[in-house]
């Protein structure tokens, strides 16, 4: 586009100087006095006045015009490095300058779109192959040693701040509360009860209920009427009685109205809740916290209790579907709660700005190095020529219009020559 439109613009310098030419020798031959001819004669004579002088500031601008070292000419190349030094100084103090950036930056509202982005990416196959990637190295890299002792440490200390009486307590109201009183008599019921209707407890019972009989200090017809019958009945006979004795007993007690369970219920429900004022569950209990606290098992179960965590970690991070159907949708849950929650995007918000603030004081010098870095890999004349061939196409027709504009002042010029001439 350049060597098109400087062919136009020597065109149009051709022109003036071939016009002036026609113009003087017609204006010496033919008609010497022509009004016509003299007013184009000085609109050619100043067009290319013009066209030269542009021509010449044109040029002056990148080299030497006809080569010579004319003073202040070849301008760009004789001070490339007062223009290399403006031009970072412009990047970095009015383009880029560290308060259009920080403000560029604050507008973006960078935080909230962190979080939606990755909450819209979390199921592409590049982020869930990180993903992977980065549990197997957490999981592998998981020092269980030091967590152990971190973990150790904090149940000690919390071990030993806390009393006992308040915790039994606590646990005690709590049970009560929601009425574990009554589960675990019920509960107690239903095994009792698998344990009766065993034929074993059946023989069992009735072995021992012939046995006690036959120690029994009996005294008169006693003596004689009790052994009889009990030998006639046998121990299965007496077995299954005091079995279905017992299983009644046990029905009857799942009675809500039952007297015998309220009155059982009503000693448990006491009984737990002073337990906290028991001496004797107390000192156990601070027995027990000592023997933690001294012991070696509570590391056992910590490095055992790790090295499965690791294992498991380990084998759901190769897991597709473990990482499709919970991890993804447990990270996109928290990604879009902490997308919704404005106190937490603030503070998202403000941490990533302050980060970004000391980072752009730490390397804004950066950016113009950065600038005069790729200006100096190019030698002087290569330079040249991208300049040429970025502006070059305007300034040719600085040429083009300087000729135009030479020619038409240079006929206004006469013109008003003219004009004086006959007015005077």
């Amino acid at each position: 586009m350049t060597g098109k439109t400087e062919r136009i613009a020597s065109t149009s310098l051709l022109a003036m100087a071939v016009g002036f030419i026609a113009t003087l020798i017609i204006s010496r031959i033919a008609w010497r006095d022509n009004g016509w001819v003299l007013t184009l004669l000085s609109g050619f004579e100043a067009g290319l006045v013009g066209g030269i002088a542009d021509w010449f500031a044109v040029t002056a601008l990148f080299r030497h015009p006809f080569g010579l070292p004319i003073p202040h000419t070849a301008i760009l190349p004789g001070n490339r490095n007062r223009i290399t030094q403006a031009l970072v100084s412009t990047v970095e103090n009015d383009l880029l300058n560290k308060k259009s950036i920080l403000k560029k930056v604050q507008d973006l509202d960078i935080a909230r779109r962190l979080l939606e982005t990755a909450g819209k990416n979390l199921r592409l196959d590049a982020v869930k192959s990180i993903l992977t990637q980065v549990l197997r190295s957490i999981a592998t890299a998981l020092p269980i040693d030091g967590v152990q002792t971190l973990l150790r440490e904090l149940i000690n200390q919390y071990l030993q701040q806390l009393d006992i009486g308040v915790l039994v307590k606590m646990l005690a109201d709590e049970s009560l509360k929601r009425h574990y009183d009554e589960a675990a008599f019920n509960l107690l019921l239903e095994k009792a009860e698998e344990s009766v209707s065993n034929e074993e407890f059946q023989l069992e019972i009735g072995t021992v209920a012939v046995n006690a009989i036959k120690t029994m200090p009996l005294k008169g017809l006693m003596k004689l009427s009790v052994p009889t019958v009990v030998g006639m009945m046998g121990e299965q006979k007496i077995g299954k009685m005091l079995q279905e004795f017992l299983l009644s007993v046990a029905r009857d007690m799942r009675n809500t109205e039952n007297r015998n369970r309220m009155a059982i219920l009503t000693s448990m429900r006491e009984s737990v809740a002073h337990l906290h004022h028991n001496r004797d569950v107390l000192e156990k209990l601070d027995a027990y916290r000592q023997d933690i606290l001294n012991g070696g098992q509570l590391d056992g179960y910590l490095k055992q209790g790790l090295e499965k965590a690791q294992k498991d970690v380990l084998r759901l991070a190769d897991d597709a579907c473990t990482m499709d159907g919970k991890i993804i949708p447990f990270l996109e849950s928290i990604l879009s709660r902490a997308s919704r929650d404005e106190d937490m995007v603030l503070k998202l918000e403000t941490f990533i700005d302050t980060q970004l603030s000391q980072f752009i004081d730490s390397h804004h010098e950066s950016i113009g190095r950065l600038v005069r870095e790729n200006i100096e890999r190019f030698d002087t004349a290569t330079l040249i020529k991208m300049i040429e061939g970025k502006v070059g196409n305007d300034l040719q027709w600085i040429r083009v219009n300087g000729a135009i504009c030479g020619f038409a002042v240079g006929v206004a010029l006469y013109g008003i020559k003219a004009l004086g001439a006959v007015v005077l």
